[in-house]
């Protein structure tokens, strides 16, 4: 039976296990497909170190007119800002010209350099804000491989740890049994388990060489 420190043991190294997997494949959706999965959580971090000006802005719950503004989600206004719903609401209010198409819509995208340099990202427009995000993403990049990695190796040193808890357990069983039947499978699974009973005797069977029989 397992003792009370041991059931709690393997219940955090489960629920951590699980909770690394799933940053993990998180993590592995925003490798992969870029910046169509990249949330405020996965470049807050950079921005607030490399890009302080466009951070504040970001994570301000004050819009660019001064106002409070409705529509944050995770914590700032990333997702309202990536999607341009400032833009659509100014394009509703503005007059449009004579061909019924917004002004901003027709301007040619500055630089990436002017971009980086801009203090003000509200007046960015829906090409200019998809090419500084490419850029976020090209610069967190190796910053998420390095996590993934990390995150791989702690993943399996939580398993390494529960095989240990399960093997101590089945070993106390073990050595109260007179009869231990195993495969020749099971053997090469368990030596080290199998090692630590010091047993004189073992004797093992290869299942897969025991013929079926069937009526003729």
């Amino acid at each position: 039976m397992r003792s009370r420190k041991e059931t709690a043991d393997e219940a955090r190294l489960y629920s951590l296990r699980s909770q690394l997997q799933t940053e993990g494949e998180d993590l592995c959706g925003v490798v992969s497909r870029g910046n169509r999965k990249m949330t405020w959580g996965h470049i807050k971090d950079l921005l607030k170190i490399e890009f302080p000006i466009h951070y504040e802005q970001l994570a301000s719950s004050v819009d660019e007119e001064g106002f409070i503004s409705v529509g944050a989600k995770d914590g700032s206004f990333f997702e309202f800002w990536r999607k341009g719903k400032d833009i659509k609401r100014r394009e509703t209010l503005y007059r449009k010209d004579a061909h019924g198409t917004p002004k901003s819509a027709e301007e040619a995208p500055r630089s990436l350099e002017s971009l980086i340099l801009d203090s003000n990202i509200w007046e960015f427009t829906r090409a200019e804000r998809a090419q500084i995000i490419k850029l976020w993403e090209n610069l967190c990049n190796e910053e998420w491989i390095d996590k993934l990695i990390g995150l791989s190796e702690s993943h399996e040193n939580a398993t390494r740890a529960l095989d240990l808890l399960t093997a101590e357990y089945h070993r106390r069983i073990l050595e109260t049994a007179d009869v231990i039947g195993l495969t020749t499978t099971g053997l090469a699974r368990n030596t080290f388990l199998l090692e630590s009973l010091k047993s004189k005797t073992l004797i093992c069977e290869e299942a897969g060489e025991v013929l079926e029989v069937s009526p003729l």
